[in-house]
């Protein structure tokens, strides 16, 4: 976010980051929190906004291999998560991007998050009937079959509003087969 306050600077905001003169560089989560500010040197800034979005930065716990990611799917007893990307499509990015967004990532240790790359001939795509990604596949653990496939993606918050019915859908099915 960058808010230019060379004119005048809005009270508020001068309050709530300790703003004293120009220019002033903040680094901020996208919340808004303060995390630090920068310098004004090149070299400085550039090491300070390295070292924020390493502390900072949303992460994701990929598995490698679909087997070993249903495995510990198997073992914690969670959905597995696959995401089939496909690098030549032009939605993958824009969707691999969703699982960065802190709605999603909030929600994603309900799940174990696999990553496989979509290829021709790829055997593991034919295991998993993938037609081309980007796909999202939930797996249940016990039987390793799909329990829901998404092919079609509009937002973060739709995506995250769908795993988390489906991923409630799952222990509502698990504890009624549990006598």
């Amino acid at each position: 976010m960058l808010v230019d306050c060379t004119q005048a600077c809005p009270k508020p905001l001068k309050d709530k980051y300790s703003i004293g003169g120009y220019p002033t560089l903040i680094i901020a989560t996208p919340a808004g929190e303060p995390v630090g500010k920068a310098s004004r040197s090149a070299s400085a800034l550039k090491s300070e906004f390295k070292s924020a979005i390493a502390k900072h930065a949303i992460k994701v716990n990929w598995k490698k291999g679909v087997s070993e990611g249903l495995a510990e799917a198997k073992k914690e007893s969670k959905l597995a998560l696959v995401f089939f990307n496909d690098p030549k499509k032009a939605a993958s990015p824009h969707v691999e991007g969703f699982f960065y967004d802190e709605a999603i990532n909030g929600i994603l240790d309900k799940f174990v998050v696999v990553q496989h790359k979509v290829a021709k001939k790829c055997e593991v795509c034919k295991e998993y009937k993938v037609r081309k990604g980007p796909e999202i596949h939930l797996y249940d653990p016990i039987t390793g079959k799909a329990f829901k496939k998404f092919r079609s993606f509009k937002s973060a918050a739709k995506l995250k509003k769908a795993l988390l019915a489906e991923q409630q859908r799952y222990e509502k099915e698990r504890a009624s087969a549990t006598p």
